[in-house]
């Protein structure tokens, strides 16, 4: 999936930057985009497109990498433009997440 998503890059003109260490995976699409797992933990700590980035499949195909790389864990967190709390946890929802709790702001969500 990893190799999909740098070609998709690619194609789409993006400069784009991944590194990797034992506790530690990072993608950086300029100033447009960020995915960080803590591997150590396999926890997601963020998935974060621009708007206008949005739409194209880029957050699914970031998703899908986050997990080959061990992403078991989440926390659902509207953060400033894009997505409402429940699109969230229904774009997860679709990628195999769960809700494990939920409150008005955010959602802890494990891979099923």
């Amino acid at each position: 999936m990893l190799e999909i998503l740098k070609n998709k890059l690619s194609e789409m003109d993006l400069d784009f930057e991944i590194s990797e260490d034992a506790q530690n995976f990072t993608i950086r699409l300029e100033d447009k985009g960020l995915l960080h797992v803590a591997t150590k933990t396999h926890k997601l700590q963020m998935l974060k497109l621009s708007e206008e980035l949005q739409g194209q499949g880029l957050a699914s195909l970031m998703l899908e990498v986050a997990k080959e790389v061990g992403a078991t864990e989440l926390v659902a967190e509207k953060c400033g433009e894009g997505l409402s709390q429940e699109n969230l946890v229904k774009f997860y929802e679709k990628h195999g997440f769960v809700t494990y709790f939920q409150d008005d702001n955010l959602a802890a969500m494990e891979l099923a």
